[in-house]
């Protein structure tokens, strides 16, 4: 309603007066809430494109443009704190329409898609790259498929590698929650994926692979995934991250496994909860009696464990007296 429109405006008015400040560094780390606030704002707009929204979307291809520039540090930007420019890189990925070539979106919006794949290449800023990767996933379209493959393939197993695998799991599941016809899960990409689960070494590279097979829904790797989980119970991010993944891709034959994992977890609080929320997104109902019962036995006070089991409880929900 009006009322609404008005509050929205004066929330952005209020927002753009503040990035627009010419503040010192230290400030600028407050300053670089701005852009993803306002992000949020736009994606609260049914359609952007409307007749009666005609001064947003104007408004919008005039922050896309300030974001590009805080992203490359031009003109006002140029040496300003890197955190601006890794928050304009998230605000982009979130408002960007997707596209799949010059005739098929915005100038600007073309514009941003190729910006943001060239800094993923090349950026100066090694963690505005990976937010790059994530943000080229959120803008999606059959381009940034290839590209992020391509990234992914070509990654540095340490430290790209992961970042480029997440993207790709991003990628695959807006596409599956968009596909209201099919639901198509990307075989393409779980393949690729489940291939390097076998055959990557890395810790990180596998618990980011884990995850993103989980997104992809891709079941066809469940089998390997239980065997990561196992291989590796004593890698706490891993095991907790293959735990996901399973739980991602409603794999209900690895509720018990994990069940196992989550009370064999009682001093490693990193990996219970990951393995108790893993149990909630599968619906065990069980889980919770399992999680109270740990909570509860010995009359433990450590601070980790009970907050790992209120974690993993606070997700699964709890309707008992």
């Amino acid at each position: 309603g009006k009322d609404g429109r008005a509050l929205f405006l004066a929330a952005m008015d209020a927002l753009d007066k503040y990035w627009q400040k010419n503040l010192g560094k230290g400030e600028q780390l407050i300053q670089s809430h701005c852009p993803t606030a306002v992000a949020k704002l736009y994606k609260s707009v049914d359609d952007i494109d409307a007749e009666e929204n005609e001064d947003l979307r104007k408004r919008l291809e005039s922050h896309e443009k300030d974001w590009l520039d805080a992203v490359n540090a031009k003109g006002r930007f140029e040496r300003a704190n890197i955190n601006m420019g890794q928050s304009a890189v998230l605000a982009l990925g979130q408002t960007t329409e997707p596209n799949n070539g010059r005739k098929d979106t915005h100038p600007v919006d073309y514009k941003v898609s190729t910006s943001l794949l060239s800094y993923a290449k090349r950026g100066r800023d090694q963690q505005s790259r990976y937010f790059a990767h994530i943000a080229l996933a959120q803008i999606g379209g059959e381009e940034k498929r290839k590209a992020l493959m391509e990234l992914y393939s070509t990654g540095n197993t340490a430290l790209e590698k992961p970042w480029a695998a997440l993207s790709l799991g991003v990628l695959a599941y807006n596409e599956y929650e968009a596909d209201d016809s099919r639901a198509t899960i990307d075989t393409g990409i779980g393949a690729m994926l489940h291939t390097d689960l076998t055959k990557v070494k890395n810790p990180s590279s596998l618990a980011a692979i884990a995850v993103a097979l989980g997104l992809v829904r891709y079941s066809e790797a469940a089998d390997d995934l239980r065997l990561v989980m196992d291989k590796y119970k004593n890698k706490d991010d891993l095991s907790g991250y293959a735990c996901i993944g399973l739980a991602l891709m409603d794999d209900q034959r690895s509720t018990q496994q994990i069940r196992d994992l989550v009370a064999a977890s009682v001093r490693r609080p990193d990996r219970l909860k990951q393995a108790a929320i893993a149990l909630g997104k599968l619906g065990d109902k069980q889980a919770a009696d399992l999680l109270v019962e740990l909570m509860t036995e010995g009359g433990t006070t450590n601070l980790a464990k009970m907050s790992a089991l209120a974690s993993g409880l606070g997700f699964i929900g709890d309707r008992r007296d």
